[in-house]
């Protein structure tokens, strides 16, 4: 991290250095303060841990304003606090980057958004038994299992998120950027998680998850981003396929 900071107060509404928001002072937060600003073009591992940096983010908050992820030199709303990530290859930046906390890496992101947790309960247990992995679009956000979120001991709160996206070995920024305000809208909907909530190239996804597979489309040169269309798994009879097609 080139600038220090406080990972407790990160996480908390201080009026400074927090990056959660209590807009109408009942002591719940509904908002987030932060932006993540990002620079350049962040490796998979990189993306993987910033969004669960963004999931983190949405679980500790009631609400949010998006976007919550900016890349480098796009305006930033009034009275936000920017976390400027700095992929751990990247060159110095070409554009003005605003004042705040920098991390630079995948292991410094991974640092803070394990900030408070139990290192005891941040990995997903093994199912028992053969899990759902089938995902209703139209229940995207709902918790009965059918969508991204998954409510296990049945008492109507959903204590995990099921989707998990296969990141590419070279996403696209803009994409990236979309993933974590998806990943926050996650969080926010979610009453816990359970990690890992995203995979890198040649990563297994938790049994337990419904792979978010992200692809190019045809007129994108072979290699550039991510999966082939013609590479993708052809589902059987009665499946189906979860794709982010570029």
């Amino acid at each position: 991290m080139d600038l220090p900071f406080d990972p407790a107060l990160f996480f908390s509404t201080d009026p400074v250095r927090g990056a959660l928001r209590d807009r109408n002072g009942d002591g719940f937060v509904d908002d987030l303060r932060v932006r993540i600003v990002v620079e350049g073009a962040p490796s998979a591992a990189e993306w993987v841990e910033l969004f669960h940096l963004a999931v983190r983010l949405g679980l500790e908050s009631d609400g949010f304003t998006p976007p919550l992820a900016l890349a480098a030199g796009s305006p930033l709303p009034p009275d936000s606090l920017p976390l400027v990530f700095r992929p751990a290859t990247a060159a110095p930046p070409g554009v003005a980057i605003p004042s705040g906390p920098v991390v630079r890496g995948a292991a410094a992101v991974g640092a803070l958004w394990r900030h408070g947790l139990d290192p005891m309960g941040a990995a997903a247990p093994v199912a028992a038994a053969p899990p759902e992995t089938s995902l209703d679009l139209a229940a995207l956000y709902g918790g009965d299992g059918r969508g991204a979120l998954a409510d296990d001991d049945g008492d109507l709160f959903p204590e995990r998120v099921r989707l998990c996206p296969v990141i590419p070995p070279a996403l696209p920024p803009a994409a990236g950027l979309a993933l974590l305000d998806l990943a926050a809208r996650l969080g926010v909907e979610a009453c816990g998680l359970r990690f890992p909530l995203a995979a890198g190239p040649g990563a297994v996804p938790p049994p337990d998850a419904v792979p978010l597979i992200i692809a190019r489309g045809a007129a994108e040169p072979e290699g550039v981003r991510g999966e082939s269309l013609a590479a993708l798994p052809v589902p059987g009879p009665g499946a189906g396929l979860c794709a982010v097609v570029e």
